[in-house]
């Protein structure tokens, strides 16, 4: 079992914020499935362009969407990035199973890591509200007849610490990224998330800090990427 802390001052708006923001990033720290079954098709609205960022090397297009039951966004980001599919998903499988990747403000345990599946337990700390934590299972695919990488996750309940005194479970937890090769050898990186904090903390209050942290997310998988071609022997 691997586990990383990283602290921050308890205090202050900044650090509020970061703690706040950081929540996105649980939800996509590890994990999926066998929780609740999807939407039926069209239950769900559309997804409105929130941001969109031209540049050859960090450029995305950012969605959001309000689930009907929930007061808390849903994000979808596209990007592309240089390098296959196969690498992409096997930096963004990585960077979840890496204790070091935790969060700022925020304890990150790998209680599983397998060939197909991670099973992940953070707990953030969240100054002046109750600290918030989750457990969440992750699982990959691959489906050869699209080329199409997955990791899939949910929070889940069947797995890790019991709830604690005083810390709020997050049990609606869940995403995706779908890494697809396009014609000139890059990838198509579409990352789906939806986090609901539960507890007092109102949506109005979380949502506009959430943008950040989920650029966040494809800004370290791109780092991640960079980093593991660098360490990759060369080919013959």
């Amino acid at each position: 079992m691997q586990t990383s802390r990283k602290s921050q001052p308890r205090a202050g708006a900044t650090q509020f914020a970061m703690a706040i923001a950081a929540m996105v990033t649980i939800a996509s720290a590890a994990s999926t499935c066998a929780a609740d079954t999807p939407p039926e098709t069209g239950t769900l609205p559309e997804w409105r362009l929130h941001e969109r960022v031209d540049d050859p090397g960090a450029g995305y297009a950012l969605y959001k969407r309000r689930p009907a039951d929930s007061d808390f966004d849903a994000y979808r980001l596209e990007a592309v990035i240089d390098a296959p599919p196969a690498a992409v998903a096997a930096a963004a499988r990585a960077n979840m199973a890496d204790p070091a990747s935790a969060p700022p403000n925020s304890d990150k345990t790998i209680l599983r890591n397998e060939r197909d599946e991670v099973v992940v337990y953070t707990r953030a700390r969240i100054p002046v509200v109750s600290d918030r934590d989750v457990v969440t299972r992750a699982q990959e695919s691959f489906d050869p007849q699209t080329e199409t990488h997955r990791l899939v996750w949910r929070a889940t309940d069947e797995e890790g610490p019991a709830p604690q005194e005083g810390v709020v479970r997050i049990e609606r937890s869940s995403g995706s990224w779908t890494f697809t090769q396009l014609d000139d050898g890059r990838t198509r990186a579409v990352f789906e998330v939806h986090t609901d904090l539960a507890g007092s903390i109102p949506g109005w209050v979380i949502n506009p800090l959430m943008t950040g942290s989920v650029v966040d997310v494809a800004t370290k998988l791109r780092a991640r990427v960079a980093r593991d071609a660098t360490a990759a022997p060369p080919s013959d």
